[in-house]
């Protein structure tokens, strides 16, 4: 009995400390996730020329997030993506002169990036990956809590940094959970007013965190 148990352990000793198989995702794949965001506090400057800009800072609530990608990964260990996002965050409160008031509205973002990634080596079902991308970012602000109702949207540069990692669930599925660090250089929001004058609303750089869990299809290979 001890001699069986003996070689069980043994057995189980062997398995455990066989490496697992190392099939790499390759190939054309997709990746659909969702999760939760937040922004940074974000400098506003509002005026009606020829008046003078009022500055002030803008915060909002934890928002919400999708992305969808499609991607090509080469055999070694480089991805390349084309990824589409959307982000959405309440409006929360506006500091102007070291007085807070409440705000409403929301600040909508939708994005347009091509990241590059690359996928460490792995022995086992997990794998850390690591990248960056650059695109567009379309804005929408949406609120009342600025003076004068406004409704515009805008185009803006963006940049992301990207960490994740991903648990293969079979040879064509993996589990992926992903942080971004998105930075957007800035919008210019304009609501027309009686003629000629024209409401401004320009931000500074916004700076945000998205973190989102999913679903990425895709074949592996040795």
């Amino acid at each position: 009995m001890r001699r069986e148990a003996a070689l069980l352990g043994a057995a189980a000793l062997v398995v455990f400390a066989m490496p697992a198989d190392a099939a790499r995702l390759t190939g054309w794949y997709g990746v659909f996730e969702g999760g939760g965001t937040y922004i940074h506090d974000v400098e506003v400057a509002t005026y009606i020329p020829p008046g003078l800009p009022v500055a002030s800072t803008m915060a909002a609530e934890y928002g919400v997030a999708g992305i969808a990608g499609l991607g090509y990964a080469y055999n070694n260990g480089w991805r390349v993506e084309l990824e589409g996002g959307y982000r959405h965050n309440n409006l929360e409160s506006l500091v102007t002169g070291g007085v807070a008031t409440a705000m409403t509205g929301d600040l909508s973002q939708y994005t347009a990036m091509v990241n590059f990634m690359y996928d460490f080596p792995s022995s086992g079902p997990v794998t850390f990956s690591i990248g960056a991308g650059v695109g567009a970012d379309w804005g929408r602000l949406d609120t009342p809590s600025l003076g004068t109702p406004i409704l515009s949207d805008n185009v803006s540069l963006a940049f992301q940094g990207i960490a994740g990692l991903s648990f293969r669930m079979a040879s064509w599925l993996d589990l992926v959970l992903n942080y971004r660090f998105l930075y957007v250089t800035g919008f210019e929001f304009d609501e027309p007013l009686v003629a000629p004058a024209v409401f401004h609303v320009d931000t500074d750089s916004i700076s945000q965190h998205l973190v989102t869990v999913g679903l990425r299809f895709g074949s592996h290979q040795e």
